[in-house]
């Protein structure tokens, strides 16, 4: 199965390989169907190849520039940023202004920062000490 392309191709036509491949295929039916199978897609494409090579009639390409260059170029707004600086410049300024007045607005709420510690939070920070008078001191000491 490995060594049939390479059989069709007439690749090894003579020397000891080629010989064990012709011993295998007397040998092996299903080897033998492959090969038919092979053979009969092989001359497939044979069909479809053209008897003479195809070129393309005179003018062919003169056309398809001609064709090509006076096509309308399709609509991209991208040239305005290039044409205008002056508008890209406007237009990267009004982003960062939005980007700040959003970011200042978000930090400014009250459910974004950051509230100060309960005492569960005072009391795991504290669990390494096993000194019962300084938990004491910190527990009396905390204000929310």
């Amino acid at each position: 199965m490995d060594g049939l392309e390479q059989y069709l191709a007439g690749a090894g036509s003579d020397g000891p390989a080629r010989r064990d491949f012709d011993a295998h295929l007397a040998r092996c039916e299903a080897c033998r169907a492959e090969l038919r199978e092979f053979q009969a897609v092989s001359g497939l494409f044979t069909n479809l190849r053209p008897a003479e090579p195809v070129e393309p009639p005179p003018g062919f390409y003169f056309r398809l520039r001609a064709r090509l260059g006076s096509a309308p170029a399709p609509f991209s707004f991208w040239p305005f940023f290039s044409l205008e600086p002056a508008f890209g410049k406007r237009l990267a300024f009004a982003s960062l202004m939005i980007l700040g007045v959003l970011g200042t607005y978000l930090i400014s709420q009250d459910s974004y920062m950051i509230s100060p510690p309960n005492p569960e939070t005072v009391m795991a920070i504290e669990s390494n000490e096993t000194d019962r008078e300084t938990m004491l001191l910190t527990l009396t000491s905390y204000e929310p």
